[in-house]
């Protein structure tokens, strides 16, 4: 399972306040706008949603309890340009925490609700990084993915061996593995032969290594096409494929196997 985005919301009495807070004095993007709801951008996929209490889903009267962290790359100017704010309360200086090497401020906003302003100091600590690589490293396995498809459907049997390693397999029904772009083609031509064939997947999941070297998918295919009667066959299944980047970099399947 991939989570796409991910939205913190906030439930505030006085509703008109909060918007006027997360819009001018954190100077966030509003990004959806409904009668009764506000959704603003954080960072990437990431939002802040300020609710008008009396018309959210859950009732809210607890504020305190959790803390929204903002990420910056520098947090003087962020600092220099709060602490004169008078919608800013309980504001703490520039605190350094070494150990997890990160500088940060906090303070609160409308209704007790706790904020911060953070930067890493330390690229060793610095999580987003390594998740914003992953997720560039996951579309990009996706798009391959996508591409591997649209060869195949183009050009056959050489548009899908085409994606594979010079060392990549391919697994049979029967378990024999076919190594190589050219023994891989011998072996997929007489699929691709079959009458006005069909032949489509849609990867469910990713994952990739955390250097950014492998990376595998898994999802579902269906093939369809014409027997000599002129009846319609349909085969549906799931498949598996290993990736790897060649010495180009690029993304090519190191292993595929379908049941």
């Amino acid at each position: 399972m991939v989570y796409q985005s991910q939205m913190t919301f906030l439930y505030f009495d006085d509703f008109e306040k909060g918007k006027f807070f997360l819009e001018h004095v954190l100077q966030l993007k509003a990004v959806y706008t409904p009668e009764w709801a506000v959704v603003y951008q954080g960072a990437g996929s990431a939002y802040i949603g300020a609710v008008d209490a009396k018309r959210g889903s859950v009732e809210s009267r607890v504020r305190g309890g959790f803390l929204v962290s903002l990420t910056v790359d520098d947090v003087m100017p962020h600092y220099e340009r709060l602490h004169i704010n008078p919608e800013i309360k309980e504001l703490t200086s520039i605190k350094i925490f070494e150990d997890i090497g990160v500088k940060s401020f906090f303070f609160k906003g409308p209704e007790g609700y706790d904020f911060e302003i953070q930067q890493f100091t330390s690229k060793a600590h610095d999580f987003t990084q390594v998740h914003d690589e992953q997720q560039k490293w996951h579309a990009e396995i996706l798009q391959a993915e996508k591409a591997f498809n649209e060869a195949s459907t183009l050009n056959g049997a050489p548009g899908w061996a085409s994606y594979f390693l010079e060392e990549g397999k391919m697994l049979s029904k029967s378990g024999r593995p076919f190594t190589g772009p050219k023994e891989i083609q011998q072996a997929i031509e007489p699929l691709f032969a079959l009458h006005q064939l069909q032949f489509t997947w849609e990867p469910s999941y990713v994952e990739v290594s955390k250097d950014g070297s492998l990376g595998y998918t898994y999802g579902s295919y269906l093939r369809q096409y014409e027997l000599q009667a002129g009846a319609k066959h349909e085969e549906k299944g799931m498949y598996m494929s290993i990736w790897k980047r060649d010495v180009d970099g690029k993304w090519r399947v190191a292993a595929d196997v379908g049941n």
